[in-house]
């Protein structure tokens, strides 16, 4: 049987240095020659992802901001997906939570804008920040974004929730990315998009059925692919809600070829 093989970035793919080894290029390689369909899957923006794209050498749509985008760069006769919250609903979304924001970033065509711009934010970027960085109030933008990253002080998470339950839940969702002794991360994105909504618009587009999916990842935005994948992977460092829709964990985790050596024992290759 043939695979769509969906493989996470950040955490997985990528070891803690941001790159992908010798070996797990190998074994991606080799699937791709041997007919399966590997397709990256990832929360990073296209300028951040593009690289790792074209390192694997793949032949394949790929998919960034967290299925926000569907893009072929090899074939101009797919015709690019993607979606972004309404203007009208994100500077209502912003208006409702400035007070309460200590920062807000999001990006769009390799351009970061920014509120409040604080380096607390970049690390879930994992150095895939964009080219230029313009700071300003949100409203005063006509850029809309797939998702919008907030950074607020822990005691105004209850108060960021109640907004976005009480105001939003109808367009929006929400993920917790986590905290530290001061702040907490929050991701907000339009809410029927995902990767696992992404990939089945690839099953579909290329006339495969569920039971050839695979899905591999680390993240809490991975919850919902490998759920909804017929082989659903989290990596030895994943995070627990990961761990618990999945089928299989990895032996290693992203820093020792964790990704490559399951698919290695997974499709027995020699």
């Amino acid at each position: 049987m043939k695979y769509l093989i969906a493989c996470d970035l950040d955490g997985t793919l990528l070891n803690k240095n941001h790159e992908i080894s010798q070996e797990t290029l190998m074994i991606l390689r080799q699937l791709a020659h041997d007919g399966h369909m590997v397709v990256i899957t990832t929360g990073r923006p296209h300028h951040a992802a593009i690289h790792y794209y074209n390192q694997l050498d793949l032949d394949m749509p790929f998919i960034t901001d967290n299925g926000g985008s569907i893009e072929h760069p090899r074939n101009p006769n797919f015709k690019p997906v993607r979606e972004s919250i309404p203007l009208d609903i994100f500077h209502n979304l912003f208006t409702q939570v400035e007070p309460i924001l200590s920062s807000a970033v999001y990006t769009s065509n390799g351009v970061a804008y920014a509120y409040k711009y604080q380096r607390e934010l970049e690390w879930l970027f994992s150095g895939a920040y964009a080219y230029k960085l313009i700071e300003k109030d949100f409203r005063d933008l006509e850029v809309s974004p797939c998702g919008v990253v907030f950074l607020v002080e822990n005691k105004h998470n209850t108060n960021l929730e109640q907004i976005l339950d009480n105001e939003f839940s109808e367009h929006l969702n929400y993920r917790f990315w986590g905290n530290d002794d001061i702040y907490s991360v929050y991701e907000v994105y339009l809410k029927h998009l995902s990767k696992a909504k992404a990939l089945d618009f690839l099953l579909q587009y290329y006339g495969l059925k569920k039971d050839q999916l695979i899905a591999i990842g680390d993240g809490i935005n991975d919850v919902e692919m490998i759920g909804f994948a017929s082989v659903g992977v989290a990596m030895k460092n994943a995070v627990d809600e990961v761990k618990q829709v999945a089928d299989y964990e990895t032996h290693h985790d992203h820093d020792n070829h964790g990704a490559a050596l399951f698919f290695k024992d997974f499709f027995h290759i020699k």
